[in-house]
Order: C-alpha cells, then sequence, then structure tokens
C-alpha cells in the first residue's frame, strides 16, 4: 500500500506508521546496544601487544633475578599469551644475565 500524505492523515493509517517508527526505532536500538561488547572486545590489547609485554617483563624479571639486581613486579600473568612469552623473555634475561660482565 503506498502511503500519500493525505492518506497519512486517516486515523488507521497513521497508527501503522506509528507502528512502523515504533519497530524501526526498536530495531536501532537493539542494533546499537549489540555494538557496544564489539567495540569494547576490540579495544582490548591484542596478542602482540601481549607477547610484548610479556616479553619484556619476563626478560626484566630474568635479568635481574639472576643477576640480583632488584625484584621485578609483573602485570598480567593471567594471560596465556602474555605468560608463554613471559617465560621465553624471563629465560632469554637470565642468559643475557649470565653471559654479561656483570
Amino acid at each position: 500500500m503506498l502511503l500519500t500524505m493525505k492518506s497519512l492523515k486517516q486515523p488507521s493509517n497513521y497508527l501503522k506508521v506509528e507502528r512502523i517508527e515504533g519497530i524501526m526505532y526498536e530495531l536501532l536500538t537493539k542494533i546499537v546496544l549489540s555494538s557496544f561488547p564489539i567495540i569494547l572486545v576490540a579495544c582490548g590489547p591484542n596478542n602482540n601487544e601481549m607477547y610484548d609485554s610479556g616479553y619484556s617483563d619476563g626478560y626484566a624479571v630474568g635479568y635481574n633475578t639472576t643477576c640480583q639486581v632488584r625484584a621485578t613486579l609483573i602485570s598480567d600473568y593471567d594471560n596465556d599469551g602474555y605468560r608463554s612469552d613471559y617465560r621465553d623473555g624471563y629465560a632469554e634475561g637470565a642468559s643475557d644475565c649470565r653471559n654479561s660482565d656483570t
């Protein structure tokens, strides 16, 4: 059914348009609200960033602990990517300490 300005003024057609607007508003609201989790997930650190962070922290702790420089705090050990690369960094930092002149 083609809706014209004249037909919109009739009460039955006005209710149809109002109902359609309500459905469109509800649909748009659902789309906007469902997109927030996707946006939030996209804002978190990716695997490469966690690798860099884990490796750097592991290297610092391995070097400082082996050379008895100082205690070092780490940040995110509950992340799998961070934890595995932390171990790699720790091993390399400890190795570099043993091979250095200090």
